[in-house]
């Protein structure tokens, strides 16, 4: 049933990667606390944004697999140039490509 005072919201295409992201990453390590878990994953997060925005790299030898999987995801975003969380080839080479440490 539907509310008259519903309202329709539009999701941001970056946001919807990022819980899709916290999601992906809350079932394959089946935290006790959610949300203790995401606060930690979104700091982690937002360090690693900090690192790239400074030109700080990880030693990709020395960082796990989501580690990895947080910092390709925010390569992704950046590299999404029209938003819309749809990749186009052009994109995926520029980020699958680029040099390390840019």
């Amino acid at each position: 049933m539907s509310s008259r005072c519903q309202q329709q919201c539009s999701i941001m295409p970056a946001f919807r990667g990022i819980t899709k992201g916290l999601a992906k990453e809350i079932l394959r390590n089946q935290p006790l606390d959610i949300y203790e878990f995401g606060a930690h994953y979104f700091t982690r997060l937002l360090e690693a944004q900090r690192k790239i925005d400074e030109g700080q790299y990880p030693d990709l030898g020395a960082i796990d697999a989501s580690e990895l999987d947080e910092l390709l995801l925010l390569e992704f975003i950046a590299a999404d140039q029209e938003k819309t969380a749809h990749y186009y080839p052009r994109e995926i080479v520029e980020v699958t490509t680029m040099p390390y440490g840019r």
